[in-house]
C-alpha cells in the first residue's frame, strides 16, 4: 500500500485521534526552543516558586499570593515540569497545549454532527487564526474556560464523540468546577452561559431551568469552598487583598463596552469575520427556523459566541485573551460555511479563488518554513527542537502534491486543510520563534549577571512587568540580590510582593561596584541628577522590546 493510501485509511479510521494529536504536535513545533516570554514569563516564576515554597490557593511571587490568578493552572505546569526541574516553553504550556487539543476535538465532534467536513474546516479555521495558535502557545486560563464550554457544548450537541445519547450531566458538572478552579466565579459564568445559550437554542427551557439553579449552587459551593481556603490560608487579609485583585481592580478599567464586537474581528481574523458573515447570510434560517437541526446548531453557535463576550464585555478590564471561550462557536460557524461554501451567495467564486490562493501559497509557505528552520538551527544555534516545523513544512509539501483526490468534496477539504496547517506552521515555524528573538532578554541577562558581584538595582522599572524578564534570567537562589528603586510608590496589592528600598536618592549610598539598571530614555536624566555622579555605562541591551542601561558604580 502507497504511504499516500495508508494516510488515507488513518484519516479514515482514527480521525478523532488524528485531529487530537495532530493538533497537538502541530501546535507544539519549535516550542521547546523559543525563550519564555512576556505574561509566560510571569507564569514560569510561579512554577519555580512552586518548587520552594507550599503550594496554596494563590500561586506565590517573591513568597507573596499573586492573587490574580488561582493555582490550578501553574500546578498543571509544575507537574508537566516533573516540580520545576525541567521547565521550559514547551513543559510551561503543555495543559494549554492539551487542553486546546481537547477543544479541537470537541470542535470536530459537533462540526460533524452538523455536517460532513464541518468538524474538520472549524479545526481549520482555529489553525488559520494567528491569534488563536499564540494564546494556545502560551500558559492560557482562558483556553482552559473554553476547553469547560467545548465540554459542554460536545455534551450537549454532540453526546459521546458525536456517537449520539443522553448528555452526560457528570460530566457538565465537571467542567462547570475546572473552569471555577481556573478563573474562579467568572470561570462559572463564561462555560455556563455557553450552558444556557446552548439549551435556549434548543428550547429546553426545563433543562434551562434545571442547570440555572444547579450552576449558581455550584457556584456557591466553590465560592464558600475558597472563601474558607483564602481565610484559612491568609485570614481577613488575605481575603481583602484577593477581593482586590479578584474583583475590584477589574472594574477599574472603562474600555468600550463593544470593545470584543469591533476590536477583536481583526484580532481573530479570518475566523471572526468568516462567522460573523455565517450568521449575517443565515439570519432567516437561525431565527425562523424553529426545531430545524441546522437552525438549532446555528442558533448555538451564534449565542456560544454572543452570550460569554457579552459577560466579559461588563468589567472595564478587558484583553483579547478574554473571549477565548467564545472562539469555539465562531469556529464552529466559519466551518459550516467553509464546508458548504457554494450553499451562499458568491461562494463558487469566493472557492475558486481560495483555490488558486492555496496553490500559489502553500508551496511558498512550506519553503520559507524550511528556510526558516535552517536559520534557526545553522545561523542562531537554537537545536533540533527548533527543526521540527521545517520537517513538518517538508512533510506537508510531500502531501500536497502527492496525495490525490476522488472526488471533489474531498478536494476542497484538502484545500481548507492545506490552508488550515500551513497557516499554523507559519505562525509556529517564523513568526513565533522570530518573536522570541525579538522579545527575548535572555542574552542581556547572562551579559548583567556576568558582571554582578553583589547587588543589582532595578531604577524605575515597570514592577510585575518589565523586571520579571530580567528575574527569570536569575538562578533562584541570587534572587535575593535584586532590589528596587522606585521614585513613585507602588498600588498597595504590589507593595509586599516587591519591597522597595527607595528612589533615585539612594544611588549616592550605593557601595562600588553596585550596579542599576535604567531605562535608556531614562538614563541621561539619572546621570544629570544630584544623584548620578560617579556612575557609568557598563552594558546596555534589551529586556522584551525595551531598551536598558546597566550602571556601575566607580569607586568613591
Amino acid at each position: 500500500m502507497l504511504l499516500s493510501d495508508r494516510l488515507a485509511s488513518l484519516w479514515s479510521e482514527h480521525r478523532r485521534a488524528v485531529v487530537f494529536w495532530g493538533f497537538m504536535v502541530l501546535l507544539s513545533l519549535n516550542l521547546g526552543s523559543n525563550e519564555i516570554v512576556r505574561l509566560d514569563v510571569r507564569f514560569a516564576l510561579m512554577v519555580q516558586e512552586m518548587a520552594l515554597r507550599p503550594i496554596g490557593c494563590f500561586p506565590l511571587l517573591n513568597g507573596q499570593p499573586y492573587c490574580d490568578y488561582l493555582s490550578t493552572m501553574p500546578f498543571f505546569s509544575y507537574l508537566a515540569s516533573f516540580g520545576g526541574r525541567w521547565l521550559n516553553y514547551f513543559t510551561l504550556d503543555l495543559p494549554t497545549l492539551l487542553l486546546s487539543s481537547y477543544i479541537a476535538l470537541k470542535v470536530f465532534d459537533i462540526g460533524e454532527a452538523l455536517r460532513r467536513n464541518g468538524g474538520a474546516c472549524a479545526v481549520m479555521m482555529l489553525l488559520l487564526c494567528y491569534e488563536y495558535v499564540n494564546l494556545t502557545r502560551t500558559m492560557s486560563l482562558d483556553i482552559a474556560v473554553a476547553a469547560s464550554s467545548a465540554a459542554i457544548a460536545g455534551e450537549l450537541l454532540a453526546p459521546h464523540g458525536g456517537a449520539g445519547g443522553r448528555p452526560r450531566h457528570w460530566l457538565i458538572v465537571l467542567a462547570l468546577l475546572f473552569a471555577f478552579s481556573v478563573r474562579g466565579a467568572m470561570g462559572v459564568i463564561m462555560a455556563g452561559s455557553v450552558l444556557g445559550g446552548i439549551l435556549s437554542a434548543k428550547a429546553e427551557w426545563k433543562m434551562l431551568i434545571g442547570w440555572a439553579a444547579g450552576g449558581a449552587l455550584i457556584a456557591a459551593a466553590c465560592a464558600a469552598a475558597l472563601l474558607g481556603w483564602i481565610i484559612h490560608t491568609g485570614g481577613r487579609d488575605l481575603l481583602e487583598w484577593a477581593w482586590d485583585w479578584q474583583v475590584a481592580s477589574r472594574f477599574n478599567e472603562n474600555k468600550s463596552h463593544i470593545y470584543y464586537f469591533i476590536d477583536a474581528v481583526g484580532s481573530y481574523a479570518p475566523l471572526y469575520p468568516l462567522a460573523l458573515a455565517v450568521f449575517v447570510l443565515s439570519w432567516r434560517k437561525i431565527f425562523t427556523g424553529g426545531g430545524d437541526r441546522t437552525a438549532v446548531f446555528l442558533r448555538s453557535f451564534l449565542l456560544w459566541y454572543l452570550l460569554p463576550t457579552l459577560a466579559v464585555s461588563v468589567p472595564g478590564c478587558m484583553h483579547l485573551r478574554y473571549i477565548a471561550p467564545a472562539l469555539p462557536g465562531l469556529a464552529l460557524a466559519a466551518g459550516y460555511g467553509m464546508a458548504g461554501i457554494t450553499d451562499f451567495p458568491g461562494g463558487g467564486e469566493l472557492k475558486r479563488v481560495l483555490e488558486i490562493f492555496a496553490r500559489l501559497a502553500i508551496p511558498v509557505v512550506c519553503a520559507a518554513v524550511v528556510a526558516a528552520g535552517a536559520v534557526w538551527v545553522g545561523w542562531f544555534g537554537q537545536g533540533a527542537a527548533a527543526s521540527g516545523a521545517a520537517l513538518a513544512g517538508l512533510a506537508v509539501w510531500w502531501w500536497w502534491r502527492k496525495v490525490k483526490c476522488a472526488d471533489g468534496e474531498t478536494a476542497w477539504l484538502k484545500t481548507v486543510s492545506g490552508l488550515g496547517v500551513c497557516g499554523a506552521l507559519l505562525t509556529v515555524g517564523v513568526l513565533s520563534p522570530l518573536d522570541s528573538l525579538i522579545a527575548g532578554s535572555g542574552d542581556f541577562v547572562r551579559r548583567c549577571e556576568e558582571l554582578r558581584t553583589g547587588g543589582i538595582w532595578l531604577l524605575n522599572i515597570g514592577v510585575d512587568h518589565d523586571d520579571l524578564k530580567y528575574v527569570i534570567g536569575v538562578e533562584p537562589e541570587k534572587r535575593g540580590g535584586i532590589h528596587y528603586l522606585l521614585d513613585k510608590p507602588l498600588p498597595d496589592k504590589l507593595a509586599k510582593m516587591y519591597p522597595v528600598d527607595g528612589g533615585t536618592e539612594q544611588l549616592s549610598g550605593l557601595p562600588a561596584g553596585a550596579l542599576v539598571l535604567v531605562r535608556r530614555d531614562n538614563c541621561e536624566k539619572v546621570l544629570d541628577s544630584p544623584y548620578g555622579s560617579g556612575w557609568r555605562e557598563a552594558a546596555s541591551g534589551k529586556l522584551g522590546r525595551r531598551e536598558f542601561i546597566l550602571l556601575c558604580r566607580g569607586k568613591k
